[in-house]
């Protein structure tokens, strides 16, 4: 669903379009391919959607499935990560769920943080994802992405938004725009 081979991803979505499903889909895929994920976030994916969406995996499978608790002081964090990242492969994910606070800009603190953890990982496929925020200029309606330049420049950014003519989602990356149709065992 989204190009990881040209770099890191940076999904932005919009509030209640399904990001946590899109990366529970994309980890799925992941883990049936016989690949490793780590995810980092600072709040757990819903218990009952994992179930749905993850339920047909095996117990070998699930055991390549890292979660680990993004914390506001990360140096711990990174020593970890460093070991773990260089026993990682280039076809698994890491993958970083909402790398700045849901409102308010991102901080010099969490762009450095950012930028720090995607310093240590040189050859896995990554995503990071932020919420979109609203462009107050009222003659562009667009959403916005978190981070502004400093992450545009290390990332391919993606957009995900809701359809609002049916229960379909958008994800736009430049001009190009897919349509991903919602199900309860994930995104098609």
């Amino acid at each position: 669903m989204l190009n990881l081979d040209k770099g890191t991803v940076h999904l932005s979505y919009e509030q209640g379009a399904g990001s946590t499903t899109l990366l529970l889909t994309i980890v799925r895929e992941f883990l049936e391919a016989g690949n490793r994920v780590i995810w980092l976030g600072r709040d757990l994916p819903d218990g009952e959607r994992s179930k749905h969406i993850l339920g047909s995996l095996n117990g070998e499978q699930l055991h390549k499935f890292t979660i680990i608790k993004l914390e506001e002081h990360i140096d711990p964090l990174l020593r970890i990560l460093k070991i773990i990242i260089k026993k990682m492969g280039k076809n698994d994910l890491l993958l970083i769920d909402d790398w700045c606070p849901k409102i308010g800009r991102a901080s010099k603190v969490h762009l450095r943080n950012i930028k720090t953890i995607l310093a240590l990982n040189n050859n896995i496929k990554s995503i990071i994802t932020s919420t979109s925020y609203e462009n107050m200029d009222a003659t562009n309606r667009k959403l916005k992405f978190r981070g502004g330049k400093k992450i545009f420049e290390i990332t391919n950014l993606v957009h995900l938004y809701k359809n609002h003519e049916n229960n379909s989602r958008i994800l736009e990356e430049n001009d190009n725009i897919k349509i991903i149709k919602l199900t309860k065992d994930g995104f098609e």
